[in-house]
């Protein structure tokens, strides 16, 4: 699956991709939540998911699909789908998750989002999911105006365990079928 817009490519992950998404994902995962967290909690989680070994894993594994997404030739996001979970909050079947999707703080502002939104969607239709959700943390006011504009609604709630900090997160639904 591909797709451009302007200088934007996104493709399947490969497994020669790891080591560039493993830094990605730090890289996002940092900038995106280091300011509202210790340093400790950053670290653990990282280690404990971002991992050349565990993302390996993942590109492999086939209940994950991973998009990555190019500007210029540059890596500027990816995103995560996992079919392998789901959430009490949807009473459904045959769902499929946005367990990530992150773009490059220089590269926010360029669709890149959009565009790897429109990815997860649209596999999850060419796949027939019944729906496609995501957990949000409650204070990313940014990311929950996104996904509601990309006509996601918000269902229900859930905790997210960073280190040893609790944190809540919205569940939010997009029904495709």
């Amino acid at each position: 699956m591909q797709q451009d817009q302007a200088h934007i490519t996104i493709r399947k992950a490969k497994a020669e991709d790891v080591n560039l998404l493993s830094e990605l994902a730090a890289l996002t995962f940092r900038g995106t939540y280091a300011q509202f967290n210790t340093k400790e909690n950053m670290d653990a989680y990282i280690q404990d998911h971002f991992t050349v070994d565990i993302m390996l894993k993942e590109i492999l594994d086939t209940k994950f699909q991973y998009f990555l997404a190019y500007y210029d030739e540059e890596i500027a996001g990816y995103c995560l789908l996992d079919t392998n979970r789901t959430t009490p909050q949807l009473q459904i079947e045959n769902t499929i998750e946005i367990s990530r999707i992150y773009v490059a703080e220089k590269f926010k502002g360029k669709k890149i989002g959009k565009l790897l939104m429109d990815t997860c969607i649209n596999y999850a239709v060419e796949n027939m999911h019944t729906a496609i959700w995501l957990g949000v943390w409650q204070e990313n006011k940014n990311a929950i105006a996104f996904y509601q504009h990309c006509g996601f609604e918000i269902i229900g709630t859930t905790e997210f365990v960073l280190g040893d900090d609790v944190q809540h997160d919205f569940i939010m639904k997009k029904q495709i079928i």
